[in-house]
Parts: structure tokens; sequence; C-alpha cells
């Protein structure tokens, strides 16, 4: 019996030293070269690791960013403890601007303009960049359910992508839905979910805890994750034209097959415009504000020359619109401000506002983002439509 309990000892002791070796091992790595700028999330797929430094290397060069204690990008701010108005800002990779130091993304800008725009005694406007890459209203409406919704904004903004009907379709696919539609749990690929997690459950809470304080069992699950990317199954459903990424954006190239197949096209539609409504529900449930701004693809812009990266998706550029004439229908029928960006990008001609090899908006598209959303909240009211007059009376609310 003695003998038994000795050895019981001495295996734990050394389990327990090989984790600890090990989480020192995986802290001294991650020190030399920094922390994953996204981690698995069993609700959202995926998210930002908070308090993060990173550097994000792409085809226009490398940017060194943060994220804040939520896992947005930029620097922690006071605006929880302070009068601020709290603007959350929604998106997928366009709105978490990467390639781009974070003072220079049309967050920051956004938040410079309207504070120039609004003197005292208005308050001080504070805009949260939550973008994150992927992203489009399935992940979005997820992501505001389960945790933006605790902040208490004041107004969100949508941004939205012409591959937002095709990343709503895949997401669906590779995630575990309610008898409505609606997400309860979201995978960066395709896989089986056993069940749905349980906050209540003990293992499940324990898991968590790990993930978010053990280096180690971070670098782990990311093991597994990456395995996931190349699994049969990954690689069959892939394979299908509908979850193809070389098709995402479809929903503007009226040559597609995808895009020509009507009843498929309508039905993907509706289901994005569905998770707009569901967002835009949990929004005004907590007292916030809503609206939507459209960042359109640089294939959409009547240009002289198109970039290499637009040759990969678009055959015969320019782009269609049809995502932005229904969204912009959508809007006006429901009352939502809404910001079509490719009208103000169209104004600006061969100005380089996309990087060339990547697609992403350069600092001069940033720019001009920022500060149109900034103008159309603050002068909205002078143009007579009913979108943006009620794009105006977000801010006519605010008071002291």
């Amino acid at each position: 019996m003695k003998k038994f309990i000795f050895g019981l000892i001495s295996w734990v002791l050394i389990a327990f030293l090989s984790l600890a070796m090990g989480e020192i091992a995986v802290r001294a790595f991650v020190a030399i070269k920094g922390r994953p700028i996204w981690v698995s999330d069993i609700y959202r797929g995926y998210k930002h690791t908070p308090h993060n430094r990173f550097v994000y290397n792409f085809n226009g060069g490398n940017v060194a960013n943060t994220t804040d204690s939520h896992g947005f990008i930029g620097q922690e701010a006071p605006f929880l403890a302070s009068n601020a108005l709290k603007i959350v800002m929604m998106g997928d990779s366009f709105t978490e601007a990467l390639q781009v130091l974070w003072r220079e993304n049309y967050c920051s800008i956004f938040e410079k303009t309207l504070n120039e725009r609004r003197p005292p005694p208005a308050r001080p406007v504070h805009v949260m960049n939550a973008g994150v890459s992927g992203y489009s209203p399935i992940a979005e409406f997820q992501y505001f359910r389960k945790e933006l919704a605790s902040l208490k904004p004041d107004i969100v903004v949508l941004q939205m992508y012409a591959n937002d009907v095709f990343e709503d379709h895949k997401a669906a696919a590779m995630g575990v839905l309610d008898k409505e539609g609606l997400p309860l749990a979201l995978s960066k690929y395709f896989r089986r979910h056993n069940q749905v997690p349980d906050e209540r459950n003990v293992w499940f809470r324990s898991r968590e805890w790990l993930l978010r304080n053990s280096r180690l069992a971070e670098f782990l699950n990311r093991m597994i994750d990456k395995s996931l990317k190349k699994t049969r199954e990954q690689t069959v459903m892939c394979s299908r034209d509908e979850f193809n990424d070389e098709n995402q954006f479809f929903i503007i190239d009226e040559r597609s097959p995808l895009f020509q197949n009507v009843s498929f096209r309508e039905e993907l539609l509706s289901r994005t415009l569905f998770y707009v409504r569901k967002l835009r529900q949990e929004v005004e449930r907590v007292g916030a504000k809503f609206m939507i701004v459209l960042i359109p693809h640089e294939a959409q812009l009547s240009l002289k020359k198109y970039p290499p990266h637009v040759g990969i998706y678009f055959k015969d550029p320019p782009a269609g619109t049809y995502l932005n004439d229904r969204l912009s229908s959508f809007c006006r029928d429901e009352g939502i401000p809404f910001l079509d960006m490719k009208s103000v990008f169209d104004k600006h001609p061969g100005e380089d506002l996309y990087w060339p090899q990547d697609g992403h908006l350069r600092p001069k598209g940033h720019q001009i983002v920022g500060e149109s959303l900034g103008e159309f909240l603050t002068a909205a009211s002078s143009v007579p439509d009913r979108s943006s007059r009620s794009a105006a009376a977000i801010l006519k609310t605010d008071s002291n």
C-alpha cells in the first residue's frame, strides 16, 4: 500500500513538474516570438488575444500594433469610467486594419473627426475598434450578444463588405445553430460539434480558465486548431463552389454561376439580412443606436488599371453593385442609417486607396472612411433621405 501511494505521489509530481516546465518553456518562447494575434473561441470560432503586442506581416510591409484588455485593436482607454459617448465599430479585416498603425485606422480618425465637430459641452467620443478579420454578421451578432452588450455602448456601427454573404453561409455551415438559425457556437474550420457549450459545466469553466491563464494550454489548443485545417472534412467542404474562397465575392459578380443561381443568391442574402436585423435588435435592446457602413471592393470602382489581386476574383471588372443596392433598400425600409462608401471613393479615383497586392485600405483610404463617418453622423440632416435623417438623430439625442 505504501509503495502504491509513493508511486502515485511520484507520478503526480512528475506530471506537475512536466507541466510547469512546459509552461515555463512556452512562456519563454512567447516572450521572444510574441503571442498569436488570434486565439480560438468556443462561441465565435476565434478572437483577438487581449493585452497583446504583435507585428503583422503582409505584402505591403510589417506593421506593429497592440490590443487592449478587451482584445480591441489599439491602446487601453479609460472610457468606461468617463462620461464619453461610447461607439463600438464592428466589422471584418477592414475595421481591424492590421495593415496600418492603429492611430491611422478609420476608427481612430472617426473618433478624432467627431470630437473636432462636437465641441464642448458635448460629451467626448471614444470609438472602440471591435473589428476582427473574417467576421461577418453571423459572428458579429454572436460577438455583440456574448461580450460587447455588457459594455453598454451608445452607438454601434456595423461595417460590411462584399464577402459577408459568402462568409455568413460558410460560418453557419461550420457552426451550431438554434431552431431560428441563430448561432450557438461557431468554428474556424469544418468539424463535428459534439454539443453546445454549457457555461455551468465545471469542465467547460476549467478549460476556459486554462486558456485565459496558461500559455501552454493556449499553445496546445492552437496546435489542435491548426490540425483541423488539414482534415479531410475541411478539404472536401472547401472544394465545393459554395464554400470555395475563390467565390467569396459572388454577390457582386454577375458572371458567377452562384450569382446567376437566383434562388441560392436570394436565400443567402436573406440570411445575411436576417443576422443584421437580429444584431440591430440586440443593439437596441441595450439602448444603443445602430448604423451600417459598406466598404466597396476595389473591383467595384471604375479604374483605368486594376491591381493584381482583383484578377484573382474578377475576370472583367468593374464588379456590380447588387449588394450595395439591396443593402441600401433594406436600410431605407428598416430606418437604419446607411453609408455606402463606394459613392465617396468614386470621387477619389487614382489616389491609391488600397494596397495593390493586399486589397485592404491604405492610410489614405482610412482617412477618407473615418472623416466620412464623422461627417455622416454630424451633418446628415442636410441630406434629404430617411436613412440620413435617422443618422442625424443618433447624435441629436446625446447630452451631458
